[in-house]
């Protein structure tokens, strides 16, 4: 089977609950992500740096508890990244971010020196791609999946307010894009990242190397385009609690599929999507009926997963 690599950030989300008190919950969105694979029956592994805090502890716990590979991870004296969600009358969020000197600032490729590749998958975000000691393990990472005939999967998951220069984001966030096979975005971020109407932004995409462009919609589903085809997938309607983690669990159960049925570089542009991204979809609707993001990863009731 193929692997599933995810690099970046593990946090804590301290999320408002109805008694408007900050609760803690593991998050982060490669960590997100690797959570949702396992909870299919996949298989995950993070590459990361966690904090020997206390909340670094907590992290790592949750990891193991959900049996997520965690043998490339590595352990540093500094302090875990916060993050503050409060949520809106819709139930969208907006983030607080403790990020000075934290332990994410850190990642490294060594813990993989003596790995060996095979056609596996490395997903990543922008988040941690804010300095060049994590911007280089990144790069590292893409050459070792492409050597190898690997897909490399790219969800900006755009936090604005991480970056004190929007053209430094724009530009890194391109930069990355550039290298990869498939990326996905919100409507709002394909957007921001253009600024152009949507059809004239699906083609600014298309002018890069990329394989195949994923729009998340929220309430109204999906949409997955290729140079050949397109696919739109409608949602379910369901009562909304907490949209905490939605697309991680979307791209978790998307490369899931494609884990399941082998799907590589040599067969990515000839297969029929419309059951792969209706899963995704539903199994992100799942994940939104519940608060905080791998708390919300109830799969079990999944009769497609296997």
């Amino acid at each position: 089977m193929y692997q599933i690599y995810a690099m970046g950030e593990m946090l804590i989300d301290f999320t408002l609950n109805p008694k408007k008190l900050f609760v803690p919950n593991p998050g982060g969105a490669p960590a997100n992500l690797c959570v949702a694979v396992k909870k299919l029956g996949g298989e995950s592994a993070l590459i990361t740096s966690l904090s020997q805090d206390y909340f670094g502890n907590f992290l790592m716990d949750t990891l193991i508890t959900h049996q997520v590979d965690t043998r490339y991870i590595t352990r540093v004296q500094d302090k875990t990244m916060l993050a503050f969600v409060t949520l809106d009358s819709n139930n969208d969020r907006s983030f607080k971010f403790y990020d000075e000197h934290t332990a994410d600032k850190k990642l490294s490729i060594k813990p993989l020196e003596s790995t060996i590749f095979q056609k596996d998958y490395f997903h990543f975000c922008s988040v941690s791609l804010q300095n060049k000691q994590n911007i280089n393990a990144h790069l590292k990472m893409i050459k070792k999946i492409k050597d190898h005939s690997g897909l490399v999967s790219f969800d900006p998951n755009l936090r604005l307010s991480l970056w004190k220069h929007k053209e430094k984001l724009m530009d890194t966030v391109w930069k990355f894009i550039e290298l990869s096979d498939i990326v996905k975005v919100s409507e709002e971020e394909l957007k921001f990242l253009t600024n152009l109407d949507e059809a004239k932004a699906i083609e600014s995409f298309f002018l890069k190397p990329i394989r195949m462009l994923i729009i998340t919609r929220g309430k109204d589903g999906a949409t997955l385009i290729t140079r050949q085809k397109r696919y739109d997938q409608h949602a379910k309607p369901v009562t909304v609690m907490d949209t905490t983690g939605a697309g991680d669990a979307f791209m978790g159960a998307f490369l899931y599929q494609l884990q399941q049925q082998k799907i590589d570089t040599s067969n990515l542009l000839t297969v029929d999507y419309s059951n792969i991204l209706s899963f995704s979809t539903d199994i992100a609707t799942k994940s939104v009926q519940h608060v905080g993001a791998i708390p919300s990863y109830i799969f079990d009731d999944v009769s497609s997963k296997k």
